[in-house]
C-alpha cells in the first residue's frame, strides 16, 4: 500500500519511465508540492524502487532512477495507464503513449496466459486458496 496507496507514487514511478528524474522536473511535470514530493520520494527510495544518482558535472544535484525492482513495475504502469486512458480520460489527449520500438506502432497493453498463450481477461479466472 505504501506504493500505490495514493495517486502520485504511481504518477512518479511512470514519470521515472519517461525520463523525468530530477525534484524540480518532477515537480513541474507533475505539479505535485514539494512536500508531498519529498515524502513520497523518500518512501519509494526505502521500498528499493527509485535509487539516488548524482547529475553528472553537478555536486549539488540528484537524480532518481528506477532500480531493477522500479522496472519491474512496467506492467502495471502500462495497465494503470490503459485503465485512466478509458475511465479518467478527458478531450486533451492520451497522456502517455507506449510506442514499441521494434515495430512503430502503438502498445496496447493485455495479459495471456503464461501457459497456452491465450488473451485472458477477469471472467476466464478462477481463484484458488483458502476462500474458495
Amino acid at each position: 500500500m505504501a506504493m500505490f496507496g495514493d495517486m502520485w507514487s504511481p504518477a512518479i514511478i511512470a514519470s521515472a519511465f519517461r525520463g523525468v528524474r530530477r525534484f524540480n522536473d518532477l515537480v513541474a511535470y507533475l505539479r505535485i508540492p514539494p512536500l508531498v514530493l519529498s515524502m513520497r520520494i523518500k518512501e519509494l527510495l526505502a521500498l528499493g524502487v527509485l535509487k539516488r544518482k548524482s547529475v553528472e558535472d553537478s555536486e549539488r544535484y540528484e537524480a532518481f532512477h528506477l532500480t531493477r525492482k522500479g522496472l519491474d513495475l512496467f506492467t502495471y504502469i502500462a495497465m494503470l495507464a490503459k485503465w485512466g486512458d478509458r475511465w479518467c480520460g478527458d478531450k486533451s489527449g492520451v497522456p502517455l503513449v507506449f510506442n514499441h520500438r521494434t515495430c512503430g506502432h502503438e502498445y496496447v497493453p493485455h495479459y495471456r496466459c503464461s501457459a497456452c498463450g491465450e488473451r485472458v481477461n477477469r471472467s476466464d479466472f478462477k481463484l484458488l486458496g483458502a476462500y474458495s
